[in-house]
């Protein structure tokens, strides 16, 4: 019994192994290898981007806003306090802007000047002198001597200081004739003042032909 028994067994073995040979044998998926250039091999598929693929463009660099210097600030509302009328504001805010480091030599005149004509027009005359000789000491040649001086005419003038007044006058019409007709007049004022009436005469003849209007010329020929 043992012997077919084998037999039969043999033949089923044999016939499993006869099967397993024609069997298609699975086939396995390629293998994706990333060549030099990037590209999946056996997949016909590029790989997703890195960020080394996509470079970033570099930032522009924008230029820092420029800032409006300190001393510009301070002149500005300086001026404002002068054009409204706040003259001890104003003083004070020139005075600032002196104190402001590495001024320009025109921030440095605009500031002194600015505090002469502030108390010129609040009326503090003496101190409006002063401030206008130191203006004049330190800045001989500067493009405002000649406003300068015909400030510190003015501020004589306020102290009843004919003589002082006329000198500072006389020194405006030699360097400017904007100012002619209407500083021959103060001129003459300040000789009548005296008591110089000649003197007075001639000063206005000069002014009546300069140009002067009917209106001033018929003032002038009143006050002699």
């Amino acid at each position: 019994m043992r012997k077919p028994f084998a037999l039969v067994l043999g033949l089923l073995v044999l016939q499993w192994l006869v099967s397993c040979q024609n069997r298609p044998s699975p086939s396995l998926a390629p293998t994706a290898e990333i060549a030099a250039g990037g590209a999946a091999v056996g997949t016909g598929h590029r790989p997703p981007p890195t960020v080394t693929d996509s470079p970033v463009p570099a930032a522009t660099p924008t230029a820092a806003p420029t800032a409006t210097p300190r001393s510009m600030g301070l002149l500005d509302a300086a001026r404002r306090d002068r054009a409204n009328g706040d003259y001890q504001s104003a003083i004070v805010g020139f005075r600032g802007v002196a104190a402001v480091p590495d001024l320009t030599d025109e921030e440095q005149r605009a500031s002194l000047l600015g505090v002469a004509e502030a108390q010129l027009r609040m009326g503090t005359f003496a101190d409006s002198e002063a401030t206008l000789t130191e203006f004049l000491h330190r800045y001989p040649d500067a493009p405002e001597t000649a406003m300068a001086t015909f400030w510190l005419a003015q501020a004589r003038q306020g102290q009843m200081d004919w003589d002082g007044a006329i000198v500072a006058f006389r020194a405006y019409l030699e360097m400017d004739d904007v100012l002619t007709i209407y500083v021959s007049d103060m001129l003459a004022d300040c000789l009548l003042e005296l008591g110089d009436h000649s003197a007075a005469l001639a000063v206005y003849q000069v002014a009546l032909t300069g140009g002067a209007t009917i209106d001033r010329m018929i003032a002038m020929r009143e006050r002699l």
